[in-house]
């Protein structure tokens, strides 16, 4: 459990749009999924959203970058991110395909809860159009100054009871194996995230600094309680760019409702593409609950 009463707000006004409605988006069929682009009057290849100078400058100042979701997304291609990952959610364990990773919930009950899955852009044409597409590509590249690919994408759950995440900086999991310099994840809120909840929270400027702990750890004490910690709070469909080297954290979920975020993650297109290789190595180091071997202990570090 992580306590957080020292933190301050990011200012983030709540999105308008509330609501969803469920269809299907998972067929690999390329012509079928273009059809139902165009049902709902989204382009095959979506409109590039453009960065100013100062969020640029801003990004690289604090180390992320907060654009709400009126000026990410189309209604129809917010529409289709609640959709999308309404439809993942009750997807069944597979072996060999997606990734689900599950928690005790932090009661006396010790209820089994999903708290995580990864991997799945491949198997849902919606979410390969909102997270591999032209757009978060293209904002993450100019963030970088470069071409940018996806490396890893996760929805992150935190049910009622799910636990939060202690302080840590991405790139201490393991992220320079490849030869990649930075990595840039965008949050995407898909529920309201809030303090009660266990929303982001993140220190400005300090991604400048390095690694702020030994790899596989999480930030050292010392740093943790020398930081300013500021809540991000979020409404469906904004979004947190930040970079690996941010420290940042989060509370335990203390509502009766879930709080779901998508992670996706992009590395410098120059550095190689290497999503395939990350997630084989994943699935041989902590691979997901259904691929486990019974009596071998599995750790999550951070």
């Amino acid at each position: 459990m992580v306590g957080n009463p020292d933190a301050t707000k990011v200012d983030c006004p709540e999105s308008v749009l509330k609501g969803h409605h469920r269809q299907q988006y998972d067929t690999p069929n390329k012509a079928v999924f273009q059809s139902s682009m165009v049902a709902r009057n989204l382009p095959i290849t979506p409109y590039t959203y453009r960065l100013t100078q100062e969020q640029i400058d801003q990004f690289h100042r604090d180390g992320f970058l907060v654009v709400k979701a009126a000026d990410m997304w189309t209604k129809d291609e917010l529409q289709l991110l609640l959709d999308s990952t309404a439809e993942i959610d009750s997807w069944p364990e597979q072996a060999g395909k997606w990734m689900k990773y599950y928690e005790k919930q932090l009661s006396p009950t010790g209820e089994k809860l999903l708290c995580r899955i990864e991997n799945f852009v491949d198997y849902h044409a919606g979410m390969k159009y909102l997270l591999a597409g032209e757009k978060l590509t293209s904002l993450s590249g100019q963030l970088f100054g470069e071409a940018a690919t996806l490396y890893k994408e996760k929805i992150n759950y935190k049910l009622p009871g799910g636990d939060g995440f202690a302080p840590h900086q991405d790139v201490a999991a393991g992220w320079w194996m490849y030869g990649q310099s930075v990595h840039i994840s965008t949050l995407i809120a898909v529920d309201h995230a809030h303090v009660e909840n266990g929303c982001l929270e993140v220190v400005r400027g300090k991604h400048n600094q390095g690694m702020l702990s030994d790899p596989w750890k999480e930030v050292d004490p010392a740093h943790v309680a020398n930081s300013k910690w500021e809540y991000v709070e979020t409404a469906p469909g904004d979004c947190v760019f930040f970079d690996s080297y941010v420290p940042h954290r989060s509370s335990i979920n203390k509502t009766t409702k879930p709080r779901r975020v998508l992670y996706a993650t992009y590395a410098k297109a120059s550095e190689g593409e290497w999503r395939a290789q990350y997630y084989a190595d994943k699935r041989l180091s902590f691979p997901p609950d259904i691929e486990r071997t019974n009596g071998l202990k599995y750790e999550y570090k951070i």
